[in-house]
């Protein structure tokens, strides 16, 4: 009785964090509060100045009429003399560089914009923002190369503050804090498939150190480890337990629930890499493979728990395979493949995930379990991608309605 009462416990707490969790995401993707509630505090030279310049987003640019702008003109659009310069104007610098904005006697007010190549080495694509007195200072977005945008503050050039992170169709992706143009503290970034990065950045604005988590979608289960720059390099499975506030962000605490190792064991299109029967953490909670039921199919996927509509529930794993491959030993496809990109099916140069005929029961392969789904001409679910922190980019099962414990995961034909 005592032990079904601390599970009881267990089990309230962790729907209590996981609410609380899902509340504070949903408020920061729905209002501005976390931007316009935390206005940083002074930029000062010392914390400009420190640092690689070459990881700082910024503008570094001031009067037309003076270094450094002034030395790396190459042209300016219908004016000659720069001191002058008033009205909306284009102009493109030596190192590629291009500006555009209003200018005020040599100088930008208002909204403007600048892009180039330097920016593209941290994944920035532009800044925009509004410029005083030529410096680009105040409200401001920096548009990165994964069509996503960032808000926040600049000051004296620098990207400077907290910072809210959304793709073109408004989801919420990043949620963090920059210092002086460089991302700093501790971050959530999404990842493909509703996963998150979370964890302190190291001094280049990277996931690199031995205590960064990717989070699972269901915002509790964990692998928690060593990453570098993103990528896991040794995890074990864990929960998240509790939470504190710093700076607005969220930040959890977990404990380890296996001392199972994790790594990123991207297959080849001679074999799987990952241990065989080193099953997902978060997968494992969500379905299981049982008889189907229907005649002839074999083995199915089935719901552990009840699944909300939108839900990533498993995982494809294969020998990744170009076209015109096959699996060693096997005469042509087994009847498992699937294109590597859900959205790529009609692309006959595309690759595919393919999975030997040995290791097709669950006797024998368990690490992923997205191919023991049986085919519908009714789903509930369908096919979708997720970069997953161990096996890298694979396709993945979404639900498109709520599905019950114990019911069928079923979809269409990948």
């Amino acid at each position: 009785m005592a032990i079904t009462t601390e599970i009881k416990e267990h089990e309230d707490k962790t729907t209590k964090i996981e609410g609380e969790i899902k509340k504070w995401l949903e408020k920061i993707s729905k209002t501005l509060d976390f931007i316009y509630n935390n206005e940083p505090e002074e930029l000062s030279v010392s914390d400009a100045l420190s640092g690689n310049p070459k990881f700082k987003v910024c503008d570094p640019y001031g009067a037309v009429y003076e270094p450094p702008l002034k030395d790396k003109i190459e042209y300016i659009e219908n004016c000659s003399r720069p001191e002058k310069l008033y009205g909306q104007t284009y102009i493109k610098l030596k190192n590629g560089e291009e500006i555009q904005a209003f200018w005020r006697g040599g100088r930008r007010e208002g909204w403007g914009t600048i892009l180039g190549p330097r920016f593209e080495q941290f994944g920035v694509t532009h800044l925009t923002g509004e410029y005083k007195d030529g410096i680009l200072s105040g409200r401001g977005k920096i548009f990165m190369l994964n069509a996503s945008l960032r808000e926040g503050w600049f000051q004296h050039g620098y990207f400077h503050g907290p910072a809210r992170g959304v793709t073109l169709d408004g989801n919420l992706d990043y949620i963090g804090w920059y210092r002086a143009g460089t991302p700093a503290g501790f971050t959530w970034k999404k990842i493909r498939g509703d996963g998150w990065l979370v964890g302190n950045l190291d001094s280049t604005g990277q996931f690199t150190g031995t205590d960064i988590a990717y989070l699972f979608p269901d915002l509790k289960t964990a692998l928690l480890g060593e990453f570098i720059q993103g990528e896991l390099v040794s995890a074990h499975p864990a929960e998240i337990n509790g939470f504190k506030y710093i700076n607005d962000v969220l930040v959890p605490s977990f404990e380890s629930t296996s001392d199972k190792i994790y790594k990123r064991w991207i297959s080849t299109n001679k074999d799987f890499s990952c241990p065989y029967h080193l099953v997902d953490p978060y997968e494992s909670k969500v379905v299981t493979v049982k008889a189907s039921g229907m005649e002839g199919a074999g083995e199915g996927l089935f719901a552990k728990v009840d699944i909300d509509a939108g839900t990533i529930v498993s995982y494809y794993n294969g020998l990744r395979l170009c076209v015109g491959e096959s699996i060693d030993g096997e005469l042509d496809e087994t009847g498992y493949a699937i294109y590597l990109e859900s959205n790529l099916r009609k692309d006959k140069d595309a690759k595919h995930l393919d999975i030997p005929t040995k290791y097709q029961s669950c006797k024998t392969y368990t690490a992923s379990l997205a191919h023991k789904l049986n085919h519908s001409f009714n789903p509930n679910c369908a096919w979708d991608n997720a970069e997953h922190p161990v096996h890298g980019l694979v396709p993945a099962v979404r639900t498109l309605k709520p599905v019950h414990n114990n019911y069928y995961v079923h979809c269409t034909g990948p």
